[in-house]
């Protein structure tokens, strides 16, 4: 499977921190000195195969990143340009839900916070299996595996790998606080 560049802070926020030569200056601290170097957007605030869900049927691997976060950072970018010129009173319902879902967004979509809600699901997910496993084995003919994931075959691995997805897309566009963020003063 190929990778992907899947950028956590999305490069049109980060062109709005570039100078007049298109860089921005990137600041790490991976131990105790702080490192830091002039940058390009596309070159930093991202992480290699970050929103990839490999089990997804149909090569859909990457559909976090190529539909759901696509459309979210496109209708941003725009509310953004807006708020960038202090024409606040511009800003259509479309854009302030653009503008919503996005902030939204950036509360899970950074690597540690990923990593822990891949993590959430898949202790939740096992959880749920494991609920199921009894009723399997009142229900099991002679010759059907043991375990009720093996007796659903790669059909298991595709549920996990699409709820998953389904899981992600919710929490990044959570409607009620969505409705909260966009009613605020």
């Amino acid at each position: 499977m190929p990778s992907y560049v899947h950028h956590y802070v999305p490069r049109f926020y980060l062109k709005s921190w570039t100078d007049e030569t298109k860089m921005l200056w990137e600041f790490q601290r991976p131990w105790k000195d702080v490192i830091f170097d002039q940058k390009y957007p596309a070159a930093t605030g991202y992480q290699i195969d970050l929103y990839t869900v490999p089990g997804v049927p149909n090569g859909k691997e990457t559909v976090l990143e190529d539909v759901f976060l696509k459309l979210v950072d496109t209708h941003a970018s725009a509310a953004f340009e807006i708020l960038l010129r202090g024409r606040v009173s511009d800003l259509s319902d479309e854009h302030l839900n653009g503008w919503t879902r996005f902030l939204m967004s950036l509360i899970h979509r950074d690597p540690a916070t990923m990593a822990q809600r891949r993590a959430r699901f898949d202790a939740e997910f096992e959880k749920v299996v494991a609920e199921l496993q009894p009723e399997y084995g009142n229900m099991r003919k002679p010759g059907d595996p043991e375990i009720v994931l093996e007796f659903v075959g790669n059909a298991g691995t595709s549920l996990r790998a699409t709820s998953l997805q389904k899981h992600l897309m919710r929490l990044m566009d959570f409607s009620r606080l969505g409705t909260l963020i966009k009613n605020m003063v």
